[in-house]
């Protein structure tokens, strides 16, 4: 369903519930619709009986906030800047597509200037897979490691086409196997039951880590769904408009 957005006009009590989904005689609808109004970015004046709305978002960032607040149930206080570079590299750069989260975040920083948490990132795609505009593409996988430089920091790099360290992996992905199974024996004798172990991956990349150094892992691009509705096409619209006048 389309967001309804507001004009210019008076509203009834019921028409605004209606908009809000609010009961009418909640206890607390004054509140809950003068705080929406406050995050959604509109100028109003509130009476028990109706709402006159004075003035409607108007600016990209304005109208961008609205639609992710009201749309993706974003905080108002996103980095609007930020969530427009990662939906147009995630569309555009296959860098960007393939990397994990850490260095995706890393990349924004360096390229843009722009410091964002992995994790923030991280929510902002689970709710766009959550409503089927952002799908994984199971059939374009990179191949990446996790490991420790001299100074004892975490670091990740690209494998695939890095004809010594893939055939590293191979060993990798035998010996993953051959751990995961030795877990499940393990317990299985102990417990005496046909259940796989509950701490079988923990046991496995605990001794794969020993043994190798580093950690294999699979990284699976985003492709955007061809097919969504008129408020994510304004989203992406926006979000494009953004990120040119960052560049330019």
């Amino acid at each position: 369903m389309t967001v309804e957005k507001l004009q210019k006009r008076f509203y009834s009590r019921s028409e605004i519930a209606e908009i809000m989904e609010l009961a009418p005689n909640d206890k607390n609808f004054a509140n809950k619709v003068q705080t929406r109004l406050n995050n959604w970015g509109y100028k109003y004046h509130y009476s028990s009986k109706r709402v006159e709305i004075k003035q409607v978002p108007s600016t990209v960032e304005e109208k961008l906030r609205e639609l992710l607040i009201r749309k993706l149930s974003l905080d108002k206080q996103t980095n609007l800047k930020a969530f427009a570079i990662v939906m147009y590299l995630l569309n555009t750069d296959y860098t960007f597509q393939t990397s994990p989260w850490n260095t995706r975040a890393s990349i924004l920083y360096t390229d843009y200037g722009i410091s964002i948490a992995d994790s923030t990132m991280r929510n902002w795609a689970s709710k766009l897979i959550q409503r089927g505009i952002l799908l994984k593409d199971f059939g374009d996988r990179q191949v990446w490691r996790t490991y420790e430089n001299k100074y004892d920091i975490k670091c990740q790099e690209r494998v695939s086409g890095d004809k010594e360290k893939m055939a590293e992996y191979e060993k990798f992905k035998i010996k993953r196997s051959q751990y995961l199974e030795e877990a499940d024996r393990a317990y299985q004798e102990k417990s005496n039951t046909n259940k796989i172990s509950p701490t079988r991956w923990k046991y496995t990349f605990s001794k794969l880590w020993n043994e190798f150094n580093c950690c294999y892992y699979n990284v699976k691009p985003f492709v955007f769904n061809a097919w969504y509705d008129e408020d994510y096409h304004e989203i992406f619209s926006l979000t494009e408009e953004i990120v040119q006048n960052l560049i330019l």
